[in-house]
């Protein structure tokens, strides 16, 4: 179950992008929050968007991307069609909740930042705990889109951070009490180490069994996870050590954890999967941002440190 979960839905959120905060720019870059201003032109094709989405209907959500959208983990829209309805045949009633967003324009050009919930259940029960897993998400980047004609159209993406669980049994209050705690940088230089760490807080009569896992955020027809062993937590954490890529992909950590209740004859109690994005940056970029270059967009007549 939990597998399956993870092939449909890891790379569907890399279709989509979302940004918790909103940069204030000089009065000729707009800027403005959702709630306040529903009368922006390019407010209403995203709630448009928003609403086709939830419906589940794929024509009309594809309608609003650009024959040559590709977003920036290299997903063309045929593949991110695919993921679509993949995702929706497998998690029947997600939904997208819109929390944040703000625009700024620059002639036929628009950028908008966002913040997007997502909830919903699995379509399928789990035979274990008599129920359907409870999925949460949270994503934040920034959608580029550009006006053909009359028509405001999204032709590529940039995601900043996301997060992903689905829970089973007891795993969603463990989570909720914040005894549950996993750990990945948002971002990693090609080629640096780096750790992902799941934590674990329980009574003595609880214990846990878990694998913590990486791979390449890239589309796949069929993608195969690694076939690895579940490790008992010990000292309360499960720590594993990756090294960026250097093949110009980002990257998804993730860690399933067995939960299990009882000292004696331990029954399973809880199923977690959670999973973070960590965006590799290219050693040229790295080398930029070190060096704190500042851009100039003449256009938009505002200066903007890159960092």
């Amino acid at each position: 179950m939990i597998i399956n979960f993870f092939n449909s839905f890891r790379l569907f959120l890399i279709a989509l992008t979302f940004c918790a905060s909103i940069t204030v720019f000089t009065p000729s870059v707009f800027a403005k929050d959702s709630a306040k201003d529903k009368t922006h032109p390019v407010a209403k094709v995203l709630d448009k968007f928003y609403e086709a989405w939830n419906a589940h209907d794929i024509d009309e959500v594809m309608g609003y991307y650009s024959k040559t959208f590709i977003s920036g983990d290299g997903i063309n829209k045929a593949e991110y069609k695919k993921l679509t309805e993949k995702l929706w045949s497998n998690y029947p009633d997600i939904q997208i909740l819109n929390r944040k967003r703000a625009f700024r324009n620059q002639d036929q050009y628009s950028t908008v930042t966002t913040v997007d919930y997502f909830i919903g259940s699995t379509k399928e029960m789990n035979e274990d705990f008599k129920e359907k897993g409870k999925i949460n998400a949270l994503s934040q980047g920034s959608w580029y889109l550009k006006k053909y004609g009359k028509d405001w159209k999204i032709d590529s993406d940039d995601i900043n951070f996301e997060l992903t669980t689905v829970t089973y049994g007891v795993a969603k209050s463990m989570l909720d009490k914040h005894y549950v705690y996993f750990s990945a940088p948002e971002q990693v230089r090609e080629g640096q180490d780096y750790s992902a760490t799941l934590y674990f807080a329980a009574d003595e009569d609880v214990s846990v069994s878990s694998i913590i896992e990486k791979e390449l955020i890239r589309y796949e027809e069929d993608p195969v996870l690694p076939d690895e062993e579940y490790q008992s937590i010990s000292g309360n954490k499960l720590e594993r050590l990756f090294r960026g890529n250097t093949s110009s992909y980002n990257e998804l950590v993730s860690a399933t954890a067995l939960i299990y209740k009882g000292i004696v004859d331990p029954k399973l109690d809880g199923l977690l999967f959670i999973s973070k994005r960590v965006n590799v940056l290219e050693k040229q970029k790295a080398i930029i941002q070190a060096d704190k270059v500042s851009s100039t967009y003449a256009d938009a007549d505002f200066k903007e440190e890159v960092e």
